[in-house]
């Protein structure tokens, strides 16, 4: 996505279904959506930007994400030429 657009970006690392096919792999929110995923799982994480933050998930937890309402800051691109 471009560095000025609104929306997020969900990916699913490593996705499971126990029927051989799975419907999400990559979601992109606008900015007013909200999507909530109910765990089927006993025990998983949830991992954010890689392996550097990771939220345990237990049966039934019910996640949301949504859009920020303050901007990401992106390090290293001033004075960076295309």
């Amino acid at each position: 996505m471009p560095l000025g657009s609104a929306n997020l970006q969900l990916v699913v690392r490593e996705p499971y279904s126990p029927y051989g096919k799975y419907a999400l792999g990559k979601l992109v929110v606008g900015e007013k959506a909200v999507i909530s995923a109910q765990s089927k799982m006993d025990n998983a994480s949830l991992y954010l930007d890689g392996p550097h933050r990771t939220v345990s998930v237990r049966l039934g937890d019910t996640v949301s994400f949504a859009v920020s309402d303050e901007p990401l800051t992106v390090l290293g691109l001033r004075g960076r030429k295309r």
